[in-house]
């Protein structure tokens, strides 16, 4: 595959605690061909900060991180990971 046939990705902004919005994005590309696969960039980050506000962070990082895996499996996209700066990302690709 060349980068010519490659799928492009499609950047969502989105707060992954909120699960109607992901599905609200998943639900965008079902009449296209559906999603290919899922990077998630949404995290926060800074450790002092998480000793600060503890339950801020477990609701996005792990919470949020369950609501696109429960959105993905019931929708049977492939999920992958990556690290990013970016704090509340999610990079769809394309089927098409």
């Amino acid at each position: 595959m060349n980068s010519e046939s490659a799928p492009q990705p499609i950047f969502h902004q989105c707060d992954l605690r909120d699960q109607s919005a992901i599905e609200a994005v998943f639900k965008e590309h079902e009449g296209k061909g559906g999603i290919w696969a899922v990077v998630h960039l949404a995290a926060l980050k800074a450790v002092g900060e998480s000793g600060e506000i503890p339950l801020d962070y477990y609701k996005v990082n792990v919470g949020g991180s369950l609501n696109l895996i429960e959105v993905s499996t019931n929708l049977s996209t492939s999920l992958h990971g990556a690290r990013s700066l970016n704090t509340m990302s999610l990079m769809l690709i394309d089927r098409q």
